[in-house]
């Protein structure tokens, strides 16, 4: 039992991002991502302002697309390659469709960057968890001595942690966007793990 939940463990983010999505539909969570939108502004300033889009660039398919080509040329296992690469075009296929099924606008907030598409799941939120959390797998895989998996991995959790955050204070993203995006893609490293590794 208890190594079949192992298993299966990604199916608990699949059922949190569906929680998620069920508030989201019904308007039942605009009070918890004002809020924590709210709390975002207190740091507010023209050079907190400067470092975030630094930052959220970062989690941008500007970014990511040409980091992807160099990982998957890098990656010498083919079975590695073929689950980097499953995992990243399903999180971008699922990213789209998922986005024009919800439709949901972007907040009302003050943008401090432009945006155009639909604000449910979060793009950056998704496509940052499926990228970085797929280094974190392959550097805990990797034969790299513990200490340096703990810090490599530490200061990749803490750049998605920014990245997440900057995608709220940019007041382009409610926070519920930003979790069901990164439980989406947490929930989609676990499946194609699963089935295609």
């Amino acid at each position: 039992m208890i190594q079949q939940i192992k298993k299966n463990y990604f199916y608990i983010f699949l059922i949190m991002f569906l929680i998620i999505t069920y508030l989201v539909v019904n308007n039942k969570i605009f009070s918890f991502d004002e809020a924590i939108y709210n709390f975002s502004q207190i740091f507010y300033s023209n050079i907190t302002t400067k470092i975030v889009k630094i930052i959220t660039f970062l989690g941008s398919a500007m970014f990511l697309v040409p980091c992807v080509i160099i990982v998957f040329l890098k990656l010498k296992d083919k079975h590695q390659q073929l689950f980097f690469i499953i995992t990243m075009i399903f999180e971008e296929i699922c990213n789209l469709l998922l986005k024009n099924i919800i439709k949901r606008p972007r907040p009302a907030f003050l943008h401090l960057v432009t945006e155009k598409s639909f604000s449910f799941p979060s793009g950056h939120a998704m496509g940052s968890m499926a990228f970085y959390g797929l280094l974190i797998y392959f550097l805990w895989h990797s034969k790299i001595n513990k200490k340096m998996k703990i810090i490599y991995a530490s200061l990749l959790i803490i750049l998605l942690i920014l990245i997440s955050f900057s995608r709220i204070y940019l007041g382009v993203h409610f926070a519920s966007d930003i979790i069901a995006g990164l439980c989406f893609s947490i929930f989609l490293i676990g499946l194609v793990n699963r089935y295609f590794n």
